[in-house]
Order: structure tokens, then C-alpha cells, then sequence
């Protein structure tokens, strides 16, 4: 979700936490809500993909457990430094969701402010499944990566010809 979006968003619902439960349980986003260190919210599609039932507040983040080991270390410093300077943040990890296996995920953080004072007090956070343009974009770096490596240890000449010009390139 682009940050205006999140921004309008955001806009929308205002300082009031009921009106983000509300609006993101009848969202078709996975999304969840902190206050400071703690977990004050997640949405029906959040907790579906991850198997869970989420009645109340959580202390700490849920999702943290979830995060493949190797994406944690990255995961903590990237969120941490955003929560303490209370800016946007957008982290990619795997995930183990309600089946057992691992997806790509990309979260998106925006603080917010609840209870009408002007002061930061948590984040909206949204979670896109991006297990499939993740393969993708994997298999196009595998594949550039092998192409890089023949032209660059090719003891012959490599000539580029665009087949519908004819020109080299």
C-alpha cells in the first residue's frame, strides 16, 4: 500500500482506536495496530493467515514469533528505530503462516495518535502478501546473476543484435 494511501487513510479514521478496529476488520487488508512496544490490535484477516485468535492486548508484537529466524535481527532493528523516531517503515520478511510454511511478506508502518492528543502513540501496520512477486523477483536476480557470469567469463566475443532493427546494441 503506498504511503498516501496509508496517509489518507490514516486521515480517515482519525484519533479514535474503535474506529481503526472497525475499519480494518471490514477491510480486505491484514493489518494491525501498536501502541508503543505492545500489539493493541489485530484485524480478522491478520489473524486468520496466521492462525490465531487475537482477543486482547498483547504485549510485544505476535508476529515476531512468526518471522523466519533469519529476517528477525533485520526485522527488530528496522521496526525499533522507526518506533523511536516515529516514522513510516517498510520491512520485508518470511512469515510462517496457519499452514506451517513461510511467505514473503511486506509490512508498512505509519504512527498514529490515539486519544485526541497531539502526541505519537503507536502504528498502523499494514501486511501484504508478497510471497508470489518475491519468488519472481528472486528467480530474475538468479537469472541475471548466471547471465552476468557467462558474459563476464566468455573467452569468446559476445555480440548483442536487436533481431528487429539489426542493430548491434
Amino acid at each position: 500500500m503506498p504511503l498516501d494511501e496509508l496517509k489518507r487513510l490514516r486521515g480517515l479514521l482519525g484519533n479514535d482506536y474503535n474506529n481503526y478496529a472497525r475499519a480494518l476488520d471490514s477491510s480486505a487488508i491484514m493489518a494491525y495496530l501498536t501502541e508503543k512496544k505492545d500489539t493493541l490490535y489485530v484485524n480478522k484477516k491478520l489473524a486468520k493467515f496466521l492462525g490465531i485468535t487475537f482477543t486482547k492486548k498483547y504485549t510485544g508484537n505476535p508476529l515476531v514469533d512468526s518471522i523466519a529466524l533469519d529476517d528477525v535481527s533485520r526485522y527488530k532493528q528496522i521496526t525499533s528505530a522507526s518506533f523511536k523516531d516515529g516514522v513510516f517503515y517498510e520491512v520485508e520478511y518470511r512469515l510462517k503462516c496457519f499452514d506451517g510454511k513461510y511467505r514473503w511478506i511486506k509490512e508498512q508502518g505509519i504512527p498514529v495518535i490515539f486519544r485526541g492528543d497531539s502526541t505519537y502513540k503507536g502504528y498502523l501496520v499494514v501486511c501484504e502478501d508478497y510471497n508470489e512477486k518475491k519468488k519472481i523477483e528472486i528467480q530474475l536476480q538468479t537469472s541475471e546473476e548466471r547471465y552476468r557470469r557467462l558474459f563476464e567469463t566468455a573467452r569468446d566475443g559476445i555480440l548483442l543484435l536487436n533481431s528487429e532493427t539489426g542493430q548491434i546494441t
